[in-house]
């Protein structure tokens, strides 16, 4: 059983915060074995190689191994390493110094296991002994071992591996791989009027490349039920390698055209995966199920409990970088500014559009605030209250009143003797 469902929304909806509820939720965690988080975003989406190399790796995977092990299955490979194989047997000077140095390693192994006497001479077993064929063995593997190093490591072999050759895999419906290569010439690599021809075979090596990995990816979950998240995914180029996840894998033709046939569908073992999207339109591209859901906008009691949270962190945060780690905390009912925009919560909240990124950054320029100066009640009736005030303090500093102040006094005293 196979499930696909996405989340849209724009960038600070609370995307990812939903997909994570999933993604540890304990039904979650009882249906499925492997839970991967894959975290996307614009580079890796468009770096398909990328994006399925950090797939395997986290499943614990050695895919260099892997990929040498299906290179080295090819036929050009093959057929180099056989070709060297020949020439180094043949060649009874270079097999004589394998020989010898596998008499070097093999003595070398003994006299650390402390099988030989103290001037490092091996005692000799009879020829017909059971440890002498044991000796004549052990050997022969370690000449075979030698024998391979030097061939993989041979010019024919590795120019057999890289350059002039693509692989293309095809998969039979038992899910084995047929590999063949295709030898280009140097004058198609080298001209410039085959140009098309060349990347035209480059693309069928890049598929033929994804198709390895994805068909690597197939293989290991299909083995166990597995549930994947996609973060913040995009769909890039036309040509739909992202598209529907739902599709299983082709009987016949390239593994590489899209990234569902790496994901088994139909197995004894559930599979779902889950996508968040920026817009529905590649949540649906992708899904292709209708299961497309729009995170919820955080309501205001919700919301201002994000808001405190983040405003006493910011408040906290901004206390370290001031070497005040030491000082006492703010109390709650001591924070004046925090008080006072608790009385305006609602219009924050719709300022925000309950969006938790846009109360997040709200909350945190908020902390960086200082509390507003306490509000003077002025008896009604009274225009000259704050004139009286600043004369009042001038007189208890003994300097003059401002000449503001004074210049009004005066205009006050002209009006008086206008009425009279």
């Amino acid at each position: 059983m196979f499930r696909a469902a996405g989340i849209a929304g724009i960038h600070g909806s609370g995307k990812t915060a939903l997909a994570q509820k999933v993604f540890v939720h304990d039904k979650a965690k009882d249906n499925f074995a492997i839970r991967l988080w894959v975290c996307v975003g614009p580079p890796d989406s468009e770096d398909r190689f990328n994006l399925l190399y950090r797939m395997l790796d986290n499943l614990g995977l050695d895919t260099a191994k892997v990929e040498d092990d299906i290179v080295a299955k090819s036929n050009v490979v093959r057929q180099a390493t056989e070709e060297e194989v020949k020439r180094i047997m043949n060649d009874k000077k270079e097999q004589e110094e394998l020989r010898k140095k596998a008499k070097e390693e093999m003595a070398k192994e003994k006299k650390t296991a402390g099988d030989g006497d103290g001037d490092g001479q091996q005692p000799q077993a009879d020829a017909d002994t059971p440890k002498a064929k044991e000796e004549e063995e052990e050997e022969e593997r370690i000449f075979n071992e030698l024998l391979k190093k030097e061939v993989d490591k041979s010019t024919a072999v590795q120019k057999s591996k890289i350059g002039r050759r693509f692989l293309f895999f095809e998969y039979t419906y038992n899910n084995a791989i047929a590999i063949t290569d295709l030898q280009c010439d140097d004058d198609i690599l080298h001209n410039n009027t085959h140009h098309d021809h060349v990347e035209l075979k480059e693309t069928h090596a890049w598929h033929a490349h994804a198709g390895v990995l994805l068909y690597i990816l197939h293989v290991t979950l299909s083995k166990t039920s597995y549930l994947i998240v996609f973060d913040d995914i995009r769909v890039y180029g036309a040509d739909g390698w992202y598209s529907n996840l739902t599709l299983p894998p082709p009987p016949e033709g390239e593994w590489g055209d899209r990234l569902a046939y790496g994901l088994p569908k139909w197995t004894k073992h559930k599979g779902a995966v889950l996508v968040t999207c920026r817009k529905e339109d590649d949540a649906k591209f992708m899904v292709r199920t209708g299961h497309v859901f729009h995170p919820p906008e955080l309501k205001e009691k919700d919301a201002w409990k994000l808001f405190e949270r983040e405003y006493k962190q910011a408040k906290k945060d901004a206390a370290a970088a001031n070497n005040n780690e030491k000082q006492q905390p703010e109390k709650e009912e001591d924070d004046v500014l925090l008080k006072d925009l608790e009385k305006i919560q609602v219009h924050i909240v719709e300022k925000c559009l309950g969006l938790p990124v846009a109360i997040i950054e709200a909350a945190k320029g908020f902390a960086l605030l200082d509390p507003l100066p306490p509000t003077i009640n002025v008896p009604a009736g009274d225009s000259d209250y704050a004139l009286k005030e600043e004369a009042a303090a001038a007189a208890a500093a003994g300097t003059k009143p401002t000449t503001r102040a004074e210049d009004h006094q005066t205009n006050k005293h002209r009006e008086e003797d206008d009425d009279e």
